[in-house]
């Protein structure tokens, strides 16, 4: 279908700082605005017409207030007649995403509570991500926390719900990803890194609805391992 126009903008606010006296170190404040518009016109050589719509426009604001290893956002979004292809659960507008963090600046400790995505590995059994121009925003809501228990063990831990549209899936999910890196640990090579990482993910769900009306028998708990 042809488009009369697409645009799309970003703005970027510069960041605004401040602070309380000269012993605290001072916090800013930043975001940035981004707009997707849409209009459809037909096409009698591909045979598109135009839709009842006959335009569409996504809209997606940031804000982000961060101070030394704190940090808090959130993403306000629209769907005011979504763009043609996105999936139908993105109408209307409210918070999609928000958060609130704390990463030690020694690089121990990073802790989350809110929305986040998160990668085990390869992403085989677990990649949480957004590709917001196809309509993919499968972001996790609840808690994640992570540990570099030495400079070569590191260890990841959540646990959340995914999201689906302006709510969350209905299933709990929660996982433990650890990589070791034995090149630092025991010198073995001088070039390049040996790194083994291991991944244990699970869903629990109930599908009695689903059993009730079908003879699919669906396990409440199911399990992936990685390595």
């Amino acid at each position: 279908m042809n488009w009369k126009a697409s645009v799309v903008a970003t703005f970027l606010f510069p960041a605004l700082a401040f602070g309380q006296g000269q012993e605290r170190e001072a916090g800013s404040v930043s975001g940035n605005l981004q707009m997707l518009w849409q209009s459809y016109s037909e096409d009698p050589i591909i045979g598109a017409i135009v839709p009842p719509e006959q335009s569409g426009f996504n809209a997606f604001g940031n804000l982000i207030y961060q101070q030394g290893g704190f940090s808090a956002g959130m993403r306000y979004e629209s769907y005011l007649n979504a763009v043609l292809g996105f999936p139908g659960r993105f109408k209307g507008s409210g918070i999609g995403y928000r958060y609130a963090r704390y990463a030690d600046p020694t690089g121990k400790v990073d802790f989350t509570i809110g929305n986040f995505y998160e990668q085990f590995g390869s992403g085989l059994i677990l990649r949480s991500w957004e590709d917001r121009f196809l309509g993919i925003n499968t972001a996790l809501r609840g808690i994640r926390l992570k540990l570099n228990l030495t400079d070569d063990v590191s260890l990841t831990t959540f646990y959340g719900r995914q999201r689906k549209g302006f709510g969350n899936s209905k299933g709990d999910i929660f996982g433990v990803n650890s990589e070791i890196n034995f090149s630092n640990m025991f010198n073995l090579l001088a070039q390049g890194n040996l790194t083994a990482g291991f991944s244990y993910v699970g869903k629990k769900e109930s599908y009695e609805r689903i059993q009730n009306e079908s003879e699919m028998e669906l396990p409440e708990l199911v399990n992936a391992f990685s390595s």
